[in-house]
């Protein structure tokens, strides 16, 4: 089983849309470029002009009209085009993370935060996490030095789908590709038309969508005064998930594992100094879910009982601190197949930001890690690392 990096589809090696390769050869301009920018297609808007003509000997082989080439040539992915032949060399499991979230919600930081865990939890396991093509150059300097290096606050990401990054986990029992593509928070909030260019978010193993407490006005009121508040606080989280599931919803046969992240929980710590928290109630058993994490704790495996707790405490979290429209409407999306379903809270900084820096203390992931480990053994039935 193979998996496009771009449009995230799975097939079998003899799905792949035969196309010329050779040097120079313009046949089938329509695979080539236009089907290309046409990602998420239906399969019979995907076509060839490669012709499949049979030898002397009865034998069939892909020819092209325009050179004569007579050999397999690229091929290409019949849902969106795209270039599929390294893959088809070099074969490895595969699974694709689409993260999305309301502008600001901390989409591109929880990204950083998850690489660095992987990679921390890769070397503990004796293992190593290596940057595939372009990844190394984009995530170094795009966004390793900022976050990590400088402890800077990133502007919002641009809208429309960014570039995806890859890398290799090894040292487990097989090798693993992760894929991580990231998508403004502008291009979810309108609508949840099936447009082409998002097709890849219904065919990720796992989308992540991040929910922003600054973004609910009863816990920025809460912490005005307790910590330093952002006046760029984005769009309505509820708002986003609503389009979100809504999208997923309207797609036929999804299969994607869905993860609501409780984001910033950092913040949350900081409401037991606010008058009339809740909180208290909700946090008063320091063994809760909420105070630990032990990805990286000897002997550490994943937990489904440990994991279905968190879930419920969680839960509600969103009834207590939100109006629990985000939960419901995920709910609502995932009502037939509630096991693709799960809640998290997480933090990627570890603790409020200040101003234009992310945090005084460095920054310190917790729970990054637990939505990939729970998707991952959905898809492939072990957790990473783990035979």
């Amino acid at each position: 089983m193979l998996t496009c990096h771009k449009c995230f589809t799975k097939f079998n090696l003899p799905d792949l849309l035969p196309s010329c390769g050779r040097p120079g050869c313009t046949v089938d301009p329509q695979t080539q470029a236009e089907l290309r920018a046409r990602a998420g297609g239906v399969l019979a808007d995907v076509q060839t002009q490669m012709k499949q003509v049979a030898d002397e000997h009865g034998r069939l082989f892909w020819q092209c009209p325009q050179c004569g080439g007579t050999d397999q040539g690229v091929r290409r992915c019949r849902r969106c085009g795209d270039d599929i032949e390294p893959l088809a060399k070099d074969p490895v499991e595969t699974f694709t993370i689409a993260l999305t979230g309301a502008r600001s919600a901390g989409k591109t930081v929880y990204m950083v935060a998850l690489v660095e865990t992987l990679d921390r939890f890769a070397k503990m396991h004796d293992g190593r996490l290596t940057e595939q093509g372009h990844t190394k150059t984009i995530y170094r300097d795009t966004y390793y030095k900022r976050v990590f290096a400088d402890g800077q606050v990133l502007d919002p990401t641009p809208p429309g789908r960014q570039q995806s990054l890859h890398y290799r986990l090894e040292g487990g029992p097989r090798p693993v590709d992760i894929i991580i593509s990231d998508v403004g928070g502008e291009t979810l909030q309108n609508t949840y038309e099936a447009t082409p260019d998002l097709d890849y978010i219904n065919n990720a193993d796992l989308v992540i969508c991040l929910f922003d407490p600054y973004k609910v006005e009863t816990i920025r009121t809460a912490l005005n005064g307790i910590v330093d508040m952002r006046q760029d606080v984005g769009h309505e989280a509820d708002r986003i998930i609503d389009t979100l599931t809504d999208y997923l919803i309207h797609k036929d046969n999804y299969h994607t594992n869905f993860a609501l992240l409780f984001g910033k929980f950092d913040l949350v710590r900081h409401l037991h100094k606010a008058h009339n928290s809740v909180l208290p109630r909700l946090l008063a058993n320091l063994g809760s879910s909420f105070f630990t994490d032990d990805t990286f704790t000897p002997g550490y495996r994943w937990s489904e009982e440990e994991s279905r707790i968190h879930d419920e405490d969680v839960r509600s979290l969103f009834h207590l601190l939100t109006n629990g429209e985000a939960l419901r409407a995920s709910e609502i999306a995932f009502e037939n197949r509630p096991d693709q379903l799960r809640t998290f809270a997480v933090s990627a900084l570890g603790d409020a930001p200040g101003g234009n820096f992310l945090s005084r203390v460095g920054v310190t992931p917790f729970r990054c890690l637990d939505p990939v480990q729970w998707a991952y053994r959905r898809v492939y039935g072990r957790g990473l690392m783990e035979d």
